[in-house]
């Protein structure tokens, strides 16, 4: 019997959430993005930054401040060291027409 094995997905070793639910933007403008990332096993996250990209025009990277306290985090995950320290805020700002993002996590 022929058996294929997929790789393990990356994302599947960490656990994340949005604070809200990300809203359309039409006309451009201000976006803050907030919520918490955690490696589940236990590793430190090194960074988190957000690629926002137009057509036909360059891409912009952007860093989310770090270190956010999230208590409720730590106590949902409290075998975790770094999951006090899980919060993150992204501050976008979007320009006229379709921006697509593509969030990356810098890690271990």
């Amino acid at each position: 019997m022929n058996q294929s094995f997929l790789p393990p997905e990356p994302a599947d070793d960490y656990a994340f959430r949005f604070d809200s639910p990300i809203e359309s933007v039409i006309f451009g403008g201000e976006l803050d993005l907030a919520g918490w990332l955690v490696h589940l096993g236990g590793k430190p996250v090194h960074g988190i930054r957000a690629i926002v990209q137009r057509r036909f025009f360059r891409r912009k990277i952007l860093r989310a401040r770090r270190k956010r306290t999230r208590l409720e985090v730590a106590m949902a995950f409290p075998h975790l060291p770094h999951a006090e320290s899980s919060g993150f805020l992204l501050e976008l700002r979007l320009r006229l027409g379709r921006n697509r993002l593509t969030f990356q996590v810098l890690d271990h």
